[in-house]
């Protein structure tokens, strides 16, 4: 398959028309030269039971996706306001830019005629789901040169909404801290082994909200047994 480069001016204006026309469905990787998406298994989808692709409608939501630093939501909240504008919410000081600045990634077409992609699948709104363990195939591949300028241009343009630590106000530090503690517990990263990277990350990036909850409630997170 012939790699192009991802020219955002030329996409940059059906960025939001095409979450309700959805005339482009796409995919996001780091690996380039994909033909097809094989089908895998995710908790994100029936809890990894049943193998599944994923895709969206949503060019502003899917560079999240690109990295493969990426730690998910460990790096912040990401999610969809009802005008279909991603937005995302850092965790943790410079999480955008550590985990995406120089990094390439490769923007897929995806064949939408001879699959069977479904909305609502997952938690994650501008996610749909093609469940039916056959491989997608793929129509055309643009590649991206450093996934963390592209995010900035969807900023700039208003089609990305971020919410930057550096510049949080307290009702920010206290909603980001209450979201941490969510995802030590999603995690349960007290009984986690010692060297386990999630737990290594939690302890590393999320000081604050680690402190709180051993102080809050240390028998129940397996301290002081």
């Amino acid at each position: 398959m012939k790699i192009e480069k991802f020219n955002f001016e030329k996409f940059k204006d059906i960025v939001i028309s095409n979450i309700k026309d959805k005339k482009l469905l796409f995919h996001c990787s780091s690996v380039g030269g994909l033909t097809e998406l094989k089908p895998s298994k995710s908790y994100a989808y029936k809890n990894g039971m049943q193998p599944c692709v994923f895709a969206s409608y949503h060019l502003n939501s899917i560079l999240f996706y690109g990295s493969p630093k990426n730690n998910r939501d460990l790096d912040g909240m990401y999610g969809v306001f009802p005008n279909g504008e991603t937005f995302f919410m850092e965790a943790y000081e410079n999480s955008l830019e550590s985990i995406n600045k120089g990094e390439k990634c490769y923007i897929y077409i995806v064949d939408q005629k001879n699959s069977k992609f479904e909305e609502g699948q997952t938690s994650y709104p501008a996610e749909v789901v093609d469940g039916t363990g056959n491989a997608v195939k793929l129509l055309k591949c643009y590649q991206v040169d450093d996934i963390y300028e592209l995010m900035l241009k969807f900023y700039n343009y208003n089609l990305l909404h971020i919410w930057f630590y550096k510049d949080f106000d307290k009702n920010l530090h206290e909603k980001n801290l209450e979201y941490q503690k969510s995802l030590i517990k999603r995690y349960d990263i007290f009984n986690l082994p010692d060297k386990h990277p999630i737990k290594e990350f939690c302890m590393q990036h999320f000081e604050g909200a680690v402190k709180d909850l051993k102080e809050q409630n240390p028998s129940s997170i397996g301290f002081g047994k």
